[in-house]
């Protein structure tokens, strides 16, 4: 049997030949998986490097920055790079190499480049621009139309910010006579959660699209350090993508991040937002009030001209009309003269006529009387049968009438299960009239319903 040795005798062999071969201290290039700091102020890391592709690990080690050296690399890092070390960001730092019997191996941290970040940073930032560029979206959100008055907007924002209340406090101290309508979608907008909690929020407000003009993402200003989650390329594609205008003040003026570079319009501040969404209400309030006016005195002069022209046609008409009444009264006496001695020949010749149609209507009149009162006679006993059937068909009529009006009435229709299905007021007869999205009210016998449409068949 070979000699066997424990365990820490073999760790003990293995720390002499590591602290004996990696004397010096070493530049190591690595991206940050993990990072924790504890209550003493020690940095605990965990160090990665990835095959080129970046979807696997190809070397994995601990690391450690004591609390002594870390409270001066941090502040002095996050000065340079205006970034907090998180985990992502990829590293240039010098080390030591440890093993410890109990622990294992791990490196030792006294240093941190900051050059060699702020310039993974940038070529990153750029990587993610080119790739946005190349996929043709980079532009599509600026593309979009933002109404002439956006009165309803969607707020992406902590509710406890700052930069949320001043927003607030400057539309509603706005002269505008215009009313704006907000609606907040609470978001964490900073540090690892902060980009998943706004493409939620973004979510959530794609499913209400149609009760929004625009979109704004505001924050109160704050580190450089703490702005990291709006250089993401999946938030910046998700914006790209939205079907509604986004309008960002994030309170950084001096460098733009992906996420101002993709939205619609980009400002400095909250305030600065709210600025120009009251603008454009009063834009269009001046271009109004500038038409009006424009058109009242173009009415006016359009008025007078076409009063003085009405008076001269007025003056012109009076003159040709007294001359032609007093041409017509002429021809007018003439033919009343005319007129009254031929309605007197012709009035005479008639009133002969007249005495001897006279004569002949009272012999027929008195013929046709008599055989007249006879057919009446006949009639009248005729009559009440008939008018006694009559009566009686027309009362089986109504009965029928009657109960097929109960039949048809809405009510017992929807008594024996029916349901009336209306949209927008319409009673829908095919679902070819509706569309995904549209809100339809189902009537009951006993009550209504609103249900709204996915798929029609």
């Amino acid at each position: 049997m070979e000699k066997s040795i424990s365990l820490l005798a073999l760790n003990q062999r293995i720390n002499e030949v590591i602290n004996g071969s990696f004397t010096d201290l070493y530049w190591v290039i690595a991206e940050i998986s993990e990072i924790k700091v504890n209550s003493a102020g020690h940095c605990y890391l965990e160090l990665v490097e990835k095959d080129p592709d970046g979807l696997h690990i190809s070397a994995r080690v601990r690391a450690t920055i004591w609390s002594y050296t870390f409270r001066i690399l941090k502040p002095y890092f996050e000065s340079v790079t205006k970034k907090t070390v998180e985990a992502g960001m990829k590293v240039l730092v010098k080390c030591s190499v440890e093993f410890h019997e109990v622990y294992g191996l791990s490196l030792n941290i006294q240093d941190i480049d900051p050059t060699y970040t702020i310039g993974e940073l940038a070529r990153k930032r750029e990587e993610i621009l080119q790739r946005l560029e190349e996929e043709g979206v980079i532009s599509m959100n600026r593309e979009l139309n933002i109404p002439l008055v956006p009165q309803r907007i969607a707020i992406i924002s902590s509710p406890t910010a700052a930069g949320f209340e001043d927003f607030i406090q400057q539309l509603k101290s706005s002269n505008a006579t215009i009313k704006f309508y907000s609606k907040l979608f609470p978001t964490i907008m900073q540090g690892a959660e902060a980009e998943k909690s706004i493409i939620n929020a973004l979510d959530c407000i794609y499913g209400y699209e149609q009760f929004f003009d625009v979109v704004v993402i505001i924050r109160g200003g704050g580190s450089q350090a703490d702005l990291s989650c709006f250089d993401s390329y999946q938030l910046a594609y998700y914006i790209t993508q939205f079907p509604l205008p986004i309008i960002t003040g994030i309170g950084h003026e001096k460098d733009e991040s992906v996420t101002d570079i993709v939205a619609h319009t980009r400002l400095k501040t909250p305030t600065a937002v709210a600025d120009f969404i009251i603008q454009q209400g009063v834009a269009l309030l001046n271009y109004l009030i500038e038409v009006q006016n424009r058109t009242i005195n173009i009415t006016g002069s359009e008025v007078q001209e076409q009063n003085s022209y009405l008076d001269n046609i007025s003056n012109i008409l009076a003159l040709k009309t007294t001359n032609r009444l007093d041409k017509q009264h002429q021809i007018v006496s003439k033919a009343t003269e005319k007129a009254f001695f031929l309605a007197r020949n012709y009035t005479r010749s008639k009133q002969a006529q007249l005495s001897a149609i006279t004569s002949e209507l009272k012999h027929a009149v008195k013929q046709t009387t008599s055989s007249r009162a006879i057919n009446l006679e006949n009639l009248i006993r005729a009559l009440p049968p008939l008018f006694k059937n009559g009566v009686k068909l027309q009362r089986n009529r109504l009965n029928s009438a009657e109960k097929t009006s109960q039949f048809l009435d809405p009510g017992n229709v929807l008594k024996r299960g029916y349901s009336i299905t209306s949209a927008n007021g319409r009673i829908i007869k095919r679902s070819k009239d509706l569309k995904p999205g549209d809100l339809i009210k189902t009537t009951y016998f006993s009550g209504e319903s609103i249900s709204k449409i996915e798929n029609t068949e």
